[in-house]
């Protein structure tokens, strides 16, 4: 069990929805348009949703973005040099958690009595809330006014950079004046966002461009998704009885010419059958012979972030095949080797057109008795199951009232840091996580992090160690979200901007802005969720930090 002193605000949610805390640890904040403010003692954390307090930025009409900066970087060095960082190590008293009820999915209750939880160790920059005042005063000598504004409402929450003739030049502020992030992260103002139409529309200039859905409310009576199962399934048939020779026309079959496909690293984007046959399959497909499809989850609806205009099928499981030839540097071991997937793909007039396929590449490094991390993870490794249900492949319609359930739940969860953020005294991570979640709930992580169980152990062994090495973490969204029955998802493209600060995985802490690429697959019991299933692309995620795995394994 870990806290923070008391008066700092902290916030717990699952994978994705974001886990930020408004400590006290002293960072580098990253280059802002428009310009976000350096919270005091508050590390930019508290940006990740529009549940937060509004963002304070400089503003300064007439005055150019590059201009801003380029003071902004001015009053930084000279605020830097004046007060430098001075972390001091602390540790928090201890505190008493009274007893508490607890709930399991099955209606078992149990009370646990009240303990002593230790004091967490922290560090403090002493001289952190003096460097910012020290900025602040520089700016305002330059002419800059320090504004608080509401984030800009819609889906998108990335805008297109340095839109011509928006935002290269700062405009006098209105009433209707918000802000939003561009591509590289910073923060724009928008001088004027009208109501009708959603942020990417009016930045695209285009007026029949249609809001994002995100009411959660799927359209009744729902349309008739068996055709979409059918195009998915069809597909997998295929591909199971495909080779290295024959995959690419099995792909020239079931996709569009131009499917988009997002893979994990080393494979990124690519488009269309033939490169994503060259870049995956045919390699996969040369070093691994026999391959089945055992599939866990498998079901389809729509795309929420797009107002549920689309159809999309998700399928996860594990490939299982004979490891007879190495495979990325990983070397064969002759036996049964389980690769974990999770695939989203998109369905348009019969063929996919947008295909995400995340696997698990640490968890096959595992099996073929490889450790490339330098520290043990937190939680457990193992050949993840299924749901504890046996239900997961929906291959028959669902209950829309069902769906709409499973979503509503999703969603709560995803916005849970709005609600412990507008609280006088903010929940305890047990109190927040059991709002959404049953007492026993499994967190099926990826290898590098690990499985967990119960809300407990699911803060000691994840939450805990996660928010104390990660920093100005950013919610970008998601590409696609959607539930049916009891089960739902979603995956982003990067779903999340951080920094680990203070070091994760055996990677050193660092200043360096890192995108983790997300699916999350949730199973619903009665009220609350119960099965969480998380793909991360953790090998793009270390690249991105300078270490790259698959080279040291070569080497």
């Amino acid at each position: 069990m870990f806290r923070v002193p008391q008066g700092v605000r902290q916030t717990f949610c699952m994978a994705e929805a974001p886990v930020t805390v408004n400590s006290i640890v002293s960072g580098v904040k990253p280059r802002q348009t428009g310009t976000m403010k350096r919270p005091v003692a508050s590390l930019f954390l508290c940006v990740t949703l529009a549940g937060c307090a509004p963002p304070a930025v400089y503003h300064q009409p007439g005055v150019s973005v590059a201009r801003l900066q380029s003071d902004l970087l001015s009053c930084e060095v000279a605020a830097l040099k004046d007060a430098p960082v001075a972390n001091q190590i602390r540790r928090s008293p201890p505190v008493f958690i009274p007893s508490r009820r607890f709930c399991n999915s099955d209606g078992h209750c149990y009370h646990r009595g009240g303990y002593f939880a230790h004091g967490d160790v922290y560090t403090v920059d002493v001289n952190a809330r003096l460097r910012n005042d020290l900025e602040d005063q520089c700016m305002t000598r330059k002419g800059y006014q320090s504004v608080a504004l509401p984030r800009c409402t819609g889906a998108v929450v990335r805008t297109p950079a340095a839109t011509p003739g928006r935002v290269n030049v700062m405009q006098a502020l209105t009433p209707n004046s918000c802000v939003a992030r561009d591509d590289e992260n910073r923060w724009q103002v928008i001088p004027q966002a009208p109501r009708d139409l959603s942020l990417l529309g009016w930045l695209s200039g285009r007026s029949d461009f249609k809001p994002s859905g995100m009411t959660a409310m799927i359209p009744t009576p729902a349309p008739d998704l068996d055709p979409v199962k059918a195009v998915s399934q069809t597909y997998a048939a295929a591909l199971e009885a495909a080779s290295a020779q024959t995959v690419a026309s099995v792909l020239s079959e079931h996709l569009a010419p131009d499917c988009r496909w997002y893979g994990m690293h080393p494979f990124h984007e690519q488009t269309g059958p033939a490169a994503i046959a060259g870049t995956f399959w045919e390699p996969f497909l040369t070093s691994f012979s026999r391959v089945q499809r055992r599939e866990d989850i498998f079901f389809a609806g729509l795309n929420e972030i797009d107002g549920f205009s689309s159809t999309w099928t998700c399928s996860m499981g594990h490939f299982m095949g004979l490891f007879d030839a190495p495979f990325l540097n990983i070397p064969a071991t002759r036996k049964i080797a389980m690769l974990r997937y999770a695939e989203f793909n998109k369905i348009e007039n019969g063929r996919i057109t947008q295909s995400a396929l995340f696997i698990d590449l640490l968890h096959l490094m595992a099996q073929a008795g490889l450790d490339p991390l330098s520290v043990t993870q937190t939680g457990a490794q193992l050949v993840q199951p299924g749901p504890r249900t046996h239900d997961g492949l929906l291959t028959t319609a669902q209950d829309t009232a069902q769906s709409q359930k499973t979503l509503a739940r999703i969603n709560n969860m995803i916005s849970s840091i709005d609600h412990a953020n507008a609280a006088i005294r903010p929940p305890s991570p047990e109190d927040e996580l059991a709002v959404d979640w049953h007492d026993d709930m499994v967190w099926w992580g990826p290898t590098g992090i690990g499985a967990t169980y119960t809300i407990e152990r699911y803060i000691q062994q994840h939450q805990a160690p996660f928010r104390r090495a990660m920093q100005g973490r950013v919610l970008n969204g998601h590409l696609c979200r959607m539930a049916e029955g009891t089960y739902g998802g979603f995956f982003g493209w990067p779903n999340l901007t951080l920094t680990n600060k203070n070091g994760f995985m055996g990677v050193p802490g660092n200043d360096i802005r890192a995108d983790m690429r997300v699916v999350d697959i949730y199973r619903r019991a009665g009220e609350k969720l119960v099965e969480n299933w998380i793909f991360i692309d953790m090998l793009h995620f270390l690249n991105m930090q300078g270490v790259d795995i698959l080279a040291e394994i070569d080497a």
